[in-house]
């Protein structure tokens, strides 16, 4: 008779975790077949962080940011083996949104006031986000980024705000660990945001002793404040120091060419009046006298 089939080695594959995030469970799905099939199968995961698990399904959670390899072995109760390998990237934690309000002033460490302190920033709203210049005042946030962002908020909801645009928080901070260890993390942290403020995320971060003491973890939560300080506005100055206002007429009701209301003949709707708003730098100039002009050359 023939001689019986080789036993061939069991196959195995995982998909990577997508959006995993440092300090929260991720759940890794094995999955094998084998020959012959309902042969019996043993999992062992490695994350790539030291740690290690043992079934085909298992959540895991990452202390830290960073890039790791996770590999899944898969054996069959005759000892043949499969090996698959994914590269996992976990994000920084972001800190917990909170709440600023602009009724009071916005106070570093040790009571310092942050009004006056400005950075080169990123402010996020919703899906938008604007590259311009931050300014702590004493009643909350302002400056161009702040005012450009305002206009896609929505009261209740959270902005994101990165005080070090351009920069790589983390890696400067590893490095000033590596190289000069007794400083003091507000002192490395200083080389990337003015002084005052360098003291505040510090304090945020609960940073404590010097930079030798730091461990990739809370760099990784710093360097998520840095870059990811996540804010729940109270509220804004109101119509006292709005540059521009949200609303107004649909512009589907409107003659796009004579700003005419297409039910009502003889009445017209130009400017702020209408649902058209623009970012700073004179675009809600512009459309005020635009549309202004379409209906001047009718009405």
């Amino acid at each position: 008779p023939p001689p019986p089939a080789a036993n061939q080695a069991p196959t195995a594959r995982f998909d990577a975790p997508v959006g995993a995030v440092a300090g929260q469970p991720v759940v890794f799905d094995g999955r094998a077949s084998s020959d012959p099939e309902g042969s019996a199968l043993r999992f062992t995961w490695q994350f790539g962080d030291g740690s290690a698990g043992g079934t085909a399904q298992v959540a895991h959670l990452y202390p830290a940011a960073g890039t790791y390899t996770a590999r899944l072995l898969v054996q069959d109760a005759d000892g043949a083996t499969a090996d698959v390998s994914r590269s996992v990237t976990v994000l920084a934690a972001p800190v917990a949104a909170r709440s600023v309000s602009v009724a009071g002033r916005v106070t570093g460490i040790d009571g310092l006031p942050l009004a006056g302190v400005a950075v080169d920033g990123r402010v996020a709203a919703g899906r938008a986000s604007f590259d311009e210049a931050l300014l702590f005042t004493h009643r909350g946030l302002s400056g161009p980024a702040v005012l450009q962002a305002s206009s896609c908020w929505r009261e209740g909801e959270a902005i994101v705000v990165d005080l070090a645009r351009g920069a790589d928080a983390e890696a400067a901070l590893r490095a000033a660990r590596a190289a000069e260890g007794r400083i003091a993390p507000r002192t490395a942290l200083a080389r990337l945001l003015p002084e005052r403020l360098a003291r505040f995320v510090e304090a945020e971060a609960g940073l404590m002793g010097v930079m030798a003491d730091q461990s990739n973890a809370m760099i990784a939560r710093t360097a998520g404040l840095v870059h990811g300080w996540t804010l729940r506005p109270l509220g804004t100055e109101g119509y006292r120091t709005a540059e521009v206002t949200l609303g107004g007429v649909e512009t589907d009701d409107l003659d796009a060419r004579t700003m005419q209301a297409k039910g009502v003949p003889g009445l017209f709707f130009v400017g702020e009046v209408v649902d058209v708003t623009g970012w700073l730098g004179g675009y809600n100039f512009q459309w005020a006298w635009s549309s202004g002009w379409a209906a001047g050359q009718v009405a």
